[in-house]
């Protein structure tokens, strides 16, 4: 699937995938989905049990990756984010974000966290940081992960499925087989 970023005539930007947009976007950014949410950061079998243990290893993932600077500090910042109000469904999905000086871009990922058996469902967890000076982008896309993941048609390949691309092109929107 590919992602473009088109002007409009008002000076807007508009993401697209194929021939239907998917998020416009306001200012002069080149994000596309497939750069915000790029495979490498999809991780389906995080090793915590734990939400908070499972946020911790996904944003040391992406301090490896380049993506974060000093990941603890990061973690923090989700953190306080999510004192002001929580992220996490009671269906088992959960999307933190949060701005964060230590994010060197705007940058997602998602993470299939595997609760032990006294926990009643694993949790799917899209995680995006962005840095403070990245507003407007940062808002459309975490607008459009609370819509996909409320969207009741997508919850439940969210919790089926292993498999990396599928998984990712839940939120990227690509119909494949899953």
């Amino acid at each position: 699937m590919d992602e473009s970023l088109s002007m409009s005539s008002s000076g807007g930007c508009h993401l697209t995938n194929g021939s239907s947009t998917v998020i416009p976007f306001f200012s002069d950014s080149e994000y596309t989905l497939g750069q915000i949410l790029p495979e490498e950061c999809v991780l389906t079998d995080l090793q915590s049990q734990d939400y908070e243990d499972a946020l911790a290893e996904m944003v040391l993932h992406l301090h490896r990756l380049g993506y974060v600077r000093d990941w603890k500090a990061c973690v923090e910042d989700i953190r306080c984010r999510e004192r002001m109000a929580s992220t996490i469904l009671e269906n088992g999905l959960a999307f933190p974000h949060a701005h964060s000086a230590q994010a060197m871009r705007l940058i997602s990922a998602i993470g299939l966290c595997h609760r032990g058996e006294s926990q009643s469902r694993d949790v799917v967890i899209v995680l995006t940081l962005c840095p403070k000076e990245v507003i407007f982008p940062y808002i459309q896309y975490v607008g459009h992960v609370a819509s996909v993941l409320m969207s009741l048609p997508k919850l439940q390949p969210l919790h089926d499925v292993k498999d990396v691309k599928a998984l990712r092109g839940v939120l990227l929107g690509d119909e494949q087989e899953r």
